[in-house]
């Protein structure tokens, strides 16, 4: 009786944050131009961008300093600019044919190699920063495969991903901490409850997001839609401890 008697005084403010939050998310939030699907927004274009600005540029000094940036004019940064101009032209026709030709307007499209053959990844960021390992382009030896993986992250960022990912967890965050203080709920439940129930099923839909706008791109870039399953299964099995030549890195990892 006490635990209700304590749920209804909190009710009223219960509700309350609820109407807040239900109205902040109509006034904050923006529709895909990619998609159609209406998410929460809190950034604007430019503090995204600036943010994978920051990034990017803090990576090319763990890299350089390691001496592990390869040249542009190395065999695997040219392998990958070629794949990747053309899937950024891609997306930007789509973007273009959909009546938002502006929407990457201050994204500078920009490419490197990492040369670290053990790591299995690659990933894009807001300001238009193409990152690619060379222990992903060596087990991807074919064009139409490393397309898949570049449009991919290509699509986190025509989606907007990243800002819509910060957006999304300041939000929770917010939330949770005022539900753990109206119920008495320790932080560590709290946030355990925020992964499993909020936030892990909000990423799996950025990348399921992700998968989809990417084959679209892949296909406009005129790479072979049907390489998509095979570097996605290929992709997963690495992740999973599986195949040859060294440790495998976690797979795809999209621009946070």
């Amino acid at each position: 009786r006490g635990g209700a008697s304590s749920l209804a005084r909190y009710a009223p403010y219960g509700a309350l944050a609820a109407a807040l939050v239900g109205g902040g998310y109509l006034a904050c939030s923006e529709v895909s131009q990619m998609t159609g699907r209406r998410r929460l927004m809190l950034l604007s274009r430019a503090q995204e961008r600036a943010l994978g600005e920051a990034t990017f540029r803090q990576m090319l000094r763990q890299a350089g300093a390691r001496n592990r940036l390869l040249p542009t004019g190395h065999a695997a940064s040219r392998r990958l600019q070629g794949v990747a101009k053309r899937v950024v032209r891609a997306a930007s026709d789509l973007l273009g044919e959909a009546g938002h030709s502006g929407a990457l307007d201050g994204v500078k499209w920009s490419f490197a190699v990492v040369d670290e053959p053990s790591t299995v990844n690659a990933f894009a960021l807001p300001s238009g920063a193409v990152v690619v390992y060379t222990g992903l382009l060596q087990r991807f030896p074919g064009d139409a495969e490393l397309a898949t993986i570049v449009a991919h992250e290509v699509a986190h960022v025509t989606c907007r991903h990243a800002a819509e990912k910060i957006s999304y967890h300041s939000c929770i965050s917010l939330v949770i901490s005022l539900a753990a203080g109206m119920l008495n709920v320790g932080p560590g439940l709290a946030h355990t409850f925020s992964q499993l129930a909020l936030e892990l099923p909000f990423s799996r839909e950025c990348e399921l997001e992700a998968d989809a706008v990417g084959l679209r791109i892949m296909s406009r870039a005129c790479f072979e839609p049907s390489a998509a399953p095979r570097a996605m299964a290929r992709l997963d099995q690495l992740a999973h401890g599986g195949g040859s030549g060294g440790g495998g890195g976690g797979g795809v990892a999209g621009a946070v």
